[in-house]
């Protein structure tokens, strides 16, 4: 029966809940990585995507981190379903909830894919070096992450007059 509840828990409401949430808000983080130039990266708890170095446009994804992000998104969200499953027992969804659920899932599923396909990423196990970072905060999907404005992100430069 717990087992029966857990399935039906995770497939109902979990896993839709876990990629909307997955993709709808997340944490930017602007750092200086050793030996590159300021990079915006994107995460929640741990960074999983970064600005190419590549091409313009492009996206480097580090899969250890998108694994650890997912596996604390569902977690977070099995906690306040199941939570509420048994609290509020009486609360009951109707199949319309359900397939919106699902439906804006998929969505971002189809979203994510559209930018994959489009952004020649570079896919890396773990980040291949280590970074200082210098700012950080919380971002919706439908924002625009903000690129602060830090004197010591930027490579100082050897004004051309002053070369003899």
């Amino acid at each position: 029966m717990i087992l029966q509840s857990f399935k039906e828990i995770s497939f109902k409401y979990v896993l839709p809940l876990t990629v909307i949430s997955f993709f709808t808000v997340t944490q930017w983080w602007y750092a200086l990585p050793v030996d590159g130039v300021d990079t915006l990266y994107w995460g929640f708890p741990f960074p999983y995507v970064g600005e190419g170095w590549h091409t313009s446009g492009s996206l480097q994804f580090f899969i250890l981190e998108v694994l650890a992000d997912l596996l604390t998104y569902f977690l977070l969200c099995f906690a306040l379903v199941s939570g509420m499953h048994k609290w509020v027992p009486s609360i009951t969804s109707g199949k319309l909830f359900v397939r919106s659920l699902r439906a804006l899932a998929i969505f971002y599923i189809l979203g994510i894919v559209l930018v994959l396909s489009v952004s020649n990423p570079v896919f890396n196990f773990k980040r291949p070096y280590e970074w200082r970072m210098i700012d950080h905060g919380l971002v919706f999907i439908w924002q625009r992450t903000p690129r602060p404005d830090h004197p010591g992100a930027q490579p100082s430069f050897i004004p051309s007059d002053s070369i003899k």
